[in-house]
């Protein structure tokens, strides 16, 4: 009974010694007393005490530590029997959520600290956070009880996306948020695990992760589209799944894709008052997916119109103005450069510009904005292959400029190391078809043949990306086989083989027959051509057999792609709408 007049003096005096020594005391009656001591309590009575003064001690002398073993002791009670041993089952429910509770804003106090410090196990306390989270949402807790703690949770994350790189695997916040969503159903909620679906989806390129992500944002605007007052979260859902969308075509490149990114920007831009800046990012997107369709498959309806709205038409970045920011951000400002959406857009449309500018004191800046941008990434940051990408363009660019040849092999070792970047792996693409001239650059200046063997690799791995559409990397194959056959290289069959397949495909990959159309006319001369190639490289190796097979396949693919134009414009003349449709899956 110690213990307990502890306890009792402490609720008169107030002093946290009389708490203290009440605690340890229970704790040393649970460790050495019998299964029934003399004074009556039992061993289970006792822990029930001891988890109270627990409770008590984390509410009110904010002692972090006491708020996880008091939560996991009010768990282990609840599945003991409890009527037997004294103690009224009624009382535990709310004694056990309020520790949960506790527990949860005692995790969001502890993680504020770490990121005042530094990063520390920030991760690691939100997946707990996350874990506690869904208790409560097992519980019988009123619903504003649950909104908050639910809201704190997503506070918590959404701090630290500001301090620190992303959690490498958040799934224990979706699998919370997605339960939120089911018993809440918030579009406040579930807003927020659409936003963290799309921040996995970047990562992972999971086309699930995207699916359920733009389903979440979908049934958010069409609840919410009530003519001149639509909802809350209408227009900052259609902000996002234009982005989402437009993700998925810089992952993917399907011209599927790219026709859904447009309708989702074009409906953004119908939002009669539209935020201005996010207005001008997604103008932008449309801008760029419309131009990549144009030359893609010769579509100009309504490019011109889009343009002149985009102000990156008239934008023109100052790289010294950019270079002070940092410096002076560097001194007074340890978030990240991405933390906040709009100094991430500011940066991505300057970083676009790096290579625009012939002065060379400008350039020099910019080398300069783009070395600053990229030392403040940490190694695993989700997005450290943009500025890293950037460098290495500049750098290519300054060459150009200059001819010095320093620049020109920094800039190759600035590419190889992005083709390294385990998070880089979609911009694989992007990064070989600058490294690939860049290479073939220096291979005219010290003729090493290492360079143009890492040339011949690289178009082979651009020529196979699962994340490129074929129209690209048929551009690529055809350098490939260009400089495979005029320096008598050993993959020169290899690359025939992979072009006359990749040129299949790309006439193929139209999706509607004006597409179709455009794609046969503007590759003439190239299915004409490269059969015609491919036969003279046999011949000239004695292979007349392989020679004539050659001809023969380009001229069987010629009349197959004509064959099925003829049926497509008699379709067309039976039914006219036929040309606006989507013929591809």
């Amino acid at each position: 009974m110690l213990a307990a007049a502890y306890f009792n003096r402490y609720l008169h005096s107030r002093q946290k010694k009389d708490l203290d020594r009440s605690i340890l005391t229970f704790t040393e009656a649970i460790l050495i007393a019998p299964p029934w001591d003399i004074d009556g309590l039992n061993i289970v009575q006792t822990f029930f005490l001891l988890a109270q003064g627990l409770q008590v001690r984390s509410k009110d002398f904010d002692q972090s530590s006491d708020a996880q073993p008091c939560a996991a002791y009010f768990r282990y009670l609840r599945s003991q029997p409890l009527e037997t041993f004294g103690i009224p089952r009624d009382d535990l429910p709310e004694l056990y959520q309020f520790a949960l509770i506790y527990q949860l804003m005692q995790g969001l106090g502890v993680l504020i600290s770490q990121q005042n410090r530094g990063p520390g196990d920030a991760p690691q306390n939100i997946e707990e956070m996350a874990v506690v989270c869904r208790e409560l949402l097992a519980s019988n807790l009123p619903q504003p009880v649950l909104e908050d703690a639910v809201r704190a949770l997503v506070s918590a994350y959404n701090s630290h996306r500001k301090q620190s790189p992303l959690p490498e695997d958040p799934d224990e916040l979706i699998k919370c948020l997605g339960e939120v969503n089911r018993r809440l159903g918030s579009h406040e909620f579930a807003h927020a695990l659409a936003t963290l679906l799309r921040l996995r989806f970047n990562k992972s390129c999971s086309l699930n992760d995207y699916k359920e992500a733009i389903t979440l944002l979908d049934k958010i605007t069409s609840s919410e589209s009530n003519g001149d007052s639509p909802g809350q979260y209408f227009e900052l859902a259609m902000y996002n799944s234009a982005g989402l969308a437009n993700e998925r075509v810089n992952i993917y490149g399907k011209p599927e894709y790219t026709e859904e990114a447009i309708y989702r920007c074009r409906a953004y831009l119908e939002i009669p008052h539209a935020d201005d800046y996010k207005r001008g990012v997604i103008t932008s997107v449309l801008v760029k997916h419309m131009e990549k369709r144009s030359d893609s498959f010769g579509v100009m309806e309504g490019l011109q119109e889009a343009r002149s709205r985009d102000p990156e038409a008239t934008y023109v970045p100052s790289f010294s103005r950019l270079v002070k920011s940092l410096l002076d951000k560097s001194t007074t400002d340890n978030t990240h450069w991405w933390a906040e959406d709009r100094e991430l857009q500011e940066h991505i449309r300057a970083l676009g510009y790096v290579d625009h500018t012939t002065d060379i004191a400008e350039v020099e800046e910019a080398i300069k904005y783009c070395r600053l941008l990229l030392a403040s990434c940490r190694p695993n940051d989700p997005l450290i292959s943009i500025p890293a990408d950037a460098l290495g363009r500049v750098l290519f660019h300054a060459f150009k400029c200059t001819d010095e040849i320093e620049y020109l092999d920094e800039s190759i070792a600035v590419f190889r190391r992005i083709l390294e970047i385990p998070t880089a792996r979609r911009d694989h693409f992007k990064v070989i078809c600058i490294l690939g001239p860049a290479l073939l650059d220096r291979l005219s200046i010290y003729g090493d043949q290492k360079d143009f063997d890492e040339f011949m690799r690289l178009a082979s791995e651009a020529c196979n990306d699962p994340y490129t559409c074929v129209g690209d990397r048929f551009f690529v194959s055809r350098r490939w086989t260009d400089n495979a056959r005029r320096n008598g290289h050993q993959t020169t069959s290899t690359a025939y083989d992979t072009a006359i397949s990749l040129m299949q495909d790309t006439l193929l990959f139209a999706p509607t027959l004006e597409t179709q159309h455009f794609n046969l006319v503007a590759l003439r001369n190239v299915c004409e051509g490269l059969p015609l190639d491919i036969a003279s490289y046999e011949v000239g190796r004695g292979q007349l057999k392989e020679a004539i097979q050659a001809l023969e396949r380009g001229r069987a693919l010629i009349w197959s792609e004509l064959h099925g134009l003829r049926t497509s414009i008699h379709q067309l003349e039976v039914d006219p709408h036929l040309s606006r449709r989507t013929q591809c899956s």
